[in-house]
């Protein structure tokens, strides 16, 4: 599971809903989240600049439950 989830202290498939955003620590975070939260049911898209702000970025776009 991604470092952000554990930090979060959520399942993949607990609470998030359509429009959060997930700041993930880097690259390899990103694909490792992404891959759980896809798995567990939820649409997601990558944004790399949020509210003027840089980074790594997944958004919840979709719940496919």
């Amino acid at each position: 599971m991604g470092n952000i989830l554990r930090l979060l202290k959520k399942e993949p498939t607990e609470g998030f809903k359509v429009g959060d955003l997930i700041r993930c620590n880097n690259a390899q975070d990103m694909v490792v989240t992404d891959y759980e939260l896809v798995k567990a049911g939820y649409e997601t898209d990558y944004a790399y600049r949020v509210n003027g702000e840089d980074g790594l970025w997944i958004e919840i776009r979709g719940v496919r439950k």
